[in-house]
């Protein structure tokens, strides 16, 4: 799942598209469709954007929960890269095509080509349309001053979650935080703070030098 949860990571703040939740009542339908055309406007205007990350995982198997901190960037149309900090050090770089996962406490990266590539494909539709990718429904759970919270009921191949809940901050109409339920009871929240947009992030901004003596694999690669 580590690659499911990397984009899932990362895709959740990118953009929204307009998708209304079959069964939904005809007001609830209307106030759904102005809060995704409200999030299409507003993120049109993104080129590109930084944000610090905060995960926390909850599982129900350990009373502690487990907090890891990262950053990420995006610039339009595909590129992305996101690092996160120890316990669990990454970095994620999908840049021409190529998606690299860099594990420096195992000294390798794994390398998986998106052309041809159904899976990944598949992932990358978050940019188009993140919502309707990962959820079969969607609804609008709450509604205060400055925030909206959706609901979403998980698409078919997303069968390990239960639920997954966005906070909308309205003001700028992107996530505070994303939490995943999974079925197990695990719960893994999201957190996206200081977040800047516009900068005129540059391409060499996803290049990732790798150290020596690190290993490339493929693991999707057909022998």
């Amino acid at each position: 799942m580590r690659i499911c949860s990397t984009v899932i990571l990362v895709v959740l703040l990118v953009s929204f598209g307009p998708w209304v939740a079959p069964g939904t009542a005809q007001q609830e339908a209307k106030e759904l469709a102005s809060v995704l055309e409200q999030c299409k406007k507003a993120q049109s205007a993104i080129a590109d954007f930084t944000a610090d990350i905060k995960q926390v995982k909850k599982s129900s198997l350990m009373e502690k929960s487990v907090v890891s901190r990262g950053q990420m960037r995006f610039k339009r149309p595909d590129q992305l890269w996101v690092q996160m900090s120890p316990p669990y050090p990454s970095i994620t770089v999908l840049d021409k095509g190529v998606l690299l996962i860099y594990l420096p406490e195992e000294k390798q990266v794994q390398r998986y080509q998106v052309a041809g590539n159904p899976a990944l494909a598949k992932w990358l539709l978050f940019f188009q349309a993140p919502l309707e990718t990962l959820g079969k429904r969607i609804w609008i759970q709450e509604v205060r001053a400055d925030t909206v919270v959706l609901r979403l009921e998980p698409a078919e191949d997303l069968a390990l979650f239960k639920e997954i809940k966005i906070s909308l901050d309205t003001t700028i109409w992107m996530p505070k935080h994303v939490e995943l339920l999974e079925k197990n009871g695990d719960r893994t929240t999201i957190f996206y703070d200081n977040i800047k947009i516009n900068t005129g992030i540059t391409d060499t901004s996803f290049q990732l030098d790798l150290p020596s003596g690190v290993e490339i694999i493929e693991p999707m690669r057909r022998k």
